[in-house]
């Protein structure tokens, strides 16, 4: 004979709505082999990254091109010379990253954390942010001849 489900109709209201909820919330983790892909071959175009933790990584000259690194942890990362061409960038956290000589145009970097960033020969022509500061603080290094108009 079965045993009869204990609980209140409130109680059980409460866990069917917890269910619902954390069955229809998307996963936004990022992809653990594509997060491996990157750390080992420094190669991950069109990659989804959301929200992976890439603090402090050294990712000098990775290929990121359209890669989708939303929400994603790159603080004090090394991406000199990356190529984050059409990257979305929204809400990532870059601050005290290296992103000298990268190549940051295309990208999308509204809301992105960019205190401290390292900006010197970083090409963001075309690059989206919501306030421009990016733009500002990467061409204030440049000589003045180079600052593109």
């Amino acid at each position: 004979m079965p045993t009869p489900l204990v609980g209140t109709p409130l109680q059980w209201s409460v866990v069917g709505l917890l269910s619902l909820i954390c069955l229809s919330t998307p996963a936004w983790a990022a992809k653990p082999e594509q997060v491996q892909q990157l750390l080992a071959t420094k190669h991950c175009r069109g990659c989804d990254l959301r929200e992976a933790a890439l603090q402090g990584a050294n990712l000098a000259g990775a290929d990121l091109e359209g890669a989708n690194l939303e929400a994603a942890d790159l603080q004090q990362a090394h991406l000199s010379g990356a190529s984050l061409t059409s990257a979305r960038l929204l809400n990532a956290n870059l601050a005290g990253a290296d992103l000298s000589g990268s190549n940051l145009s295309q990208a999308n970097l509204m809301t992105a954390n960019l205190q401290q960033a390292q900006l010197p020969s970083a090409n963001l022509k075309t690059c989206q942010s919501a306030t421009g500061e990016f733009k500002r603080r990467a061409t204030s290094a440049m000589p003045r001849w180079m600052v593109p108009i």
